[in-house]
């Protein structure tokens, strides 16, 4: 008779724990997500700044999974020295996100993203062509939630196929998003 009242009292308390839990989950899950980003890059000589912006929206599959688009531009000017002209260029990109985030369920996530990307470049110098190329970016980095999950910072470090204005393939960036 006491090991069914313990079995009966366990299993109640089981469910009821599980619905408590799942209820609270579901009530802070953010399924839409818009990131934006500015983030100031300096050239290979560490003399001149190229200003790079991007907006972002994603679409959380499950918890862990996201997937979205991306674009940004990119603006870099540098004066060449003893001569009247700009070496600037600007360039814009669209890519497709998928991210995995570790422990969906945390303030603190640490998360994997990969983004195939297409360039296009429009270069404004003497013999600047237009042209463009397809890339794949791959970021490892955190994403750091408000505490009502409205607001998160995700600070990361991207690599990607195309080389950066400062001569390397990899870049600290960060972005700031709103998740409705």
């Amino acid at each position: 008779m006491k090991l069914k009242f313990v079995l009966l009292f366990l299993g109640t308390w089981t469910i009821l724990q599980a619905q408590t839990i799942d209820h609270k989950i579901n009530s802070n899950f953010r399924k839409n997500q818009i990131g934006i980003h500015f983030c100031p890059l300096l050239d290979a000589d560490n003399t001149y700044m190229a200003k790079s912006y991007s907006f972002m929206y994603g679409r959380k599959i499950i918890r862990s999974i996201t997937v979205g688009a991306e674009i940004s531009a990119f603006y870099y000017k540098q004066d060449i020295e003893y001569t009247r002209s700009f070496n600037d260029h600007h360039t814009i990109s669209l890519g497709v996100l998928g991210r995995y985030s570790f422990l969906a369920d945390r303030r603190l996530q640490p998360f994997l993203e990969a983004q195939p990307i297409y360039n296009f470049y429009y270069p404004r110098y003497d013999d600047g062509i237009p042209y463009s190329e397809p890339g794949l970016n791959a970021a490892t980095g955190i994403s750091l939630f408000s505490k009502n999950t409205r607001f998160s910072l995700d600070l990361y470090y991207r690599l990607s196929t195309i080389t950066n204005i400062n001569g390397r393939n990899g870049a600290l960036l960060y972005k700031l998003n709103i998740n409705f």
